[in-house]
């Protein structure tokens, strides 16, 4: 199977694979206000365990400035605190 490209903006001409793993939240953008661009099923998962990443690593570094914690303290507690996430 040929490689999807972005054929717009600032990933024109890279792979849309890479994108989803590097700027996810690009990818959710384009998917969501760009009506010619769409992503296949498999690329909508990725992309969406990309974001639950994003999102889960946000929240790590939040509990860590508010706590003080080291982030093996703040991943630990948010794995008992958050197991959804898990």
């Amino acid at each position: 199977m040929d490689k999807e490209i972005f054929n717009f903006g600032k990933y024109k001409g890279i792979d849309i694979d890479k994108v989803i793993h590097n700027d996810p939240r690009y990818v959710q953008w384009a998917e969501e206000n760009v009506s010619f661009f769409s992503l296949s099923s498999e690329q909508k998962e990725t992309l969406r365990k990309e974001i639950k990443k994003l999102d889960l690593n946000r929240e790590t570094h939040l509990l860590m400035r508010k706590y003080g914690m080291h982030v093996t303290e703040a991943m630990n507690f948010i794995e008992y605190d958050c197991p959804e996430h898990f």
